[in-house]
């Protein structure tokens, strides 16, 4: 929606989930929960009744049976036409002969009405989060951009600069110096969302026209190689990248893409084999839509890189693709959400000192159809075991999170979290808009905010040394593309008025 690598996490607000259906306490029928356990379950994980209410289930079935060739509240023919689908066959997506009888389908809706709770139930309890950052200086820049539709925030120790993504009538990278005055603009043909530096290059990925759902292959890794050069196209024919990183894959000593397509209702994650003449060969690992983050590293200690990929997008989970040598990679599902999860970001890190590498987790896009308060939102830490399975030990309750990355930012020796939403509370906690989770030991935390919150809109946060005093700052870039649903606090008005398209958070320690 990370959209600092987008997090997508990250432009990922404005793309629609796949959505299924759950199991029960007290079902109607045994016939319909049969059913759904066996249609839904078909391709995504089966969520329980209760991961939404019942209104929420009656915006949710109509689309679930679109997926079957069930077609109640709009036709075949209207559905289509809401995209440009390209190369892709819509039958595969809305069937053109239904899959299960209306009779079927009825028992199967009905199972959803009747097991569905009457309202969600509220999140789990949750350490108060105090207003008041200790060690912290909130700097609001001087210059003021002209788009806050920030997609992208970065901040890069070599060089020692920062860079913020704008879309909308400039889409350009802004480079920012230690105390966040601009030293250059670079013009883009669409939305950045991830960057990395690749020795003297950077390589920006760019959604394409604009982060709409779509099936056009219009987005592109983009290259800059020196301060002022313009950007160049280096790879093209993308479906909505949102998320990219390098390294050495096959061992030839050149730097390899991984590149997430999130698509829309297709997509793909790759990675691009770069050849000795500059060029890249692509290899594709998966053709699912959703693909929103992805990080290198050697999951099995065999010294060879593999690819830890976060997908969301209806069939949510992590997958660890092992390299095997030659090219060639093992795919392995380390984990699987439900299909509302909304998926936004990951990051490894090490969070119990074991040496075994952990998965920091924020999943919370409530951009569908069913933009409810949900209780399963959130922060979670996964363990990572000997055997290379990771368990749930840590979750920290956040309506709409979009985003969480970790960094000793107190100095202590142990690893904090930053956390941000793009879909909190505002009408009850807009504190949940950031959230600093400072790690007290044993995987407690203690959970603050700076005043004044939601004078933005996070989308977008990176950590890193900002201003270069060796120690770990937070860069956050608002987003106010859209009011929240049902809001009215009126924040979406001063947003438009005052909202910056950055802040940093100075680590004064």
């Amino acid at each position: 929606m990370r959209i600092s690598r987008l997090s997508v996490a990250a432009v990922l607000w404005l793309v629609s989930c796949c959505v299924g259906c759950g199991s029960p306490r007290d079902a109607p029928t045994r016939d319909g929960e049969r059913l759904a356990r066996t249609y839904c379950a078909s391709c995504h994980t089966f969520p329980e009744p209760d991961l939404l209410d019942r209104s929420g289930w009656a915006a949710v079935l109509p689309d679930m049976g679109s997926r079957l060739g069930i077609y109640t509240t709009r036709s075949r023919d209207s559905l289509i036409g809401l995209f440009a689908w390209h190369d892709v066959d819509p039958a595969t997506i809305y069937p053109v002969d239904p899959v299960l009888t209306p009779e079927a389908w009825e028992a199967l809706a009905s199972y959803y009405a009747h097991a569905a709770p009457e309202a969600m139930a509220p999140a789990s309890h949750r350490p108060p989060i105090t207003v008041g950052l200790a060690h912290f200086t909130v700097r609001v820049p001087g210059v003021r951009l002209d788009a806050r539709l920030t997609t992208m925030a970065q901040i890069e120790e070599d060089p020692r600069v920062s860079f913020v993504g704008n879309y909308g009538p400039t889409n350009d990278v802004v480079v920012l110096d230690a105390q966040g005055q601009v030293l250059h603009h670079f013009e883009l043909p669409g939305a950045p969302v991830a960057a990395r530096m690749d020795g003297t290059r950077l390589l920006i990925a760019v959604m394409g026209k604009g982060p709409e759902p779509t099936e056009a292959a219009a987005g592109s890794i983009q290259v800059i190689e020196g301060p002022y050069a313009p950007a160049r196209p280096l790879i093209t024919h993308l479906k909505r990248p949102v998320d990219l990183d390098l390294g050495d894959l096959n061992g030839d000593g050149r730097q390899d893409l991984v590149v997430c397509e999130y698509g829309n209702q297709t997509g793909f994650l790759s990675w691009y084999e770069a050849a000795e003449d500059g060029t890249y060969r692509r290899h594709v690992l998966s053709t699912r839509p959703g693909a929103v983050a992805a990080a290198l590293y050697d999951f099995d200690g065999d010294g060879r890189q593999d690819i830890g990929a976060l997908t969301a997008q209806g069939d949510e989970g992590f997958d660890i693709y092992y390299n095997a040598g030659d090219g060639r990679f093992n795919a392995s599902r380390a984990l699987r959400f439900p299909p509302v999860y909304g998926s936004n970001h990951f990051e490894l890190a090490d969070f119990n000192a074991d040496g075994h590498v952990d998965i920091l987790y924020a999943n919370g896009d409530n951009a569908d159809i069913t933009p409810i308060l949900k209780p399963y939102h959130g922060v979670r830490i996964f363990l990572g075991a000997p055997d290379g399975s990771f368990d749930e030990a840590f979750f920290f309750p956040l309506h709409g999170a979009v985003a969480a990355k970790a960094a000793d930012f107190d100095g202590d020796g142990d690893l904090d979290i930053a956390a941000i939403s793009y879909f909190p509370d505002y009408a009850e906690t807009p504190e949940e808009s950031f959230v600093l989770l400072t790690n007290t030991g044993d995987l407690t935390f203690e959970a603050r905010t700076f005043e004044d919150a939601s004078r933005g809109r996070w989308l977008v946060m990176d950590v890193g040394d900002f201003d270069r005093d060796q120690d770990p700052d937070i860069l956050l870039g608002s987003n106010i593309g859209f009011a929240p649903q049902g809001d009215r606090t009126g924040l979406y008005e001063r947003w438009v008025q005052e909202a910056p398209a950055f802040v940093v958070l100075e680590n004064t320690r």
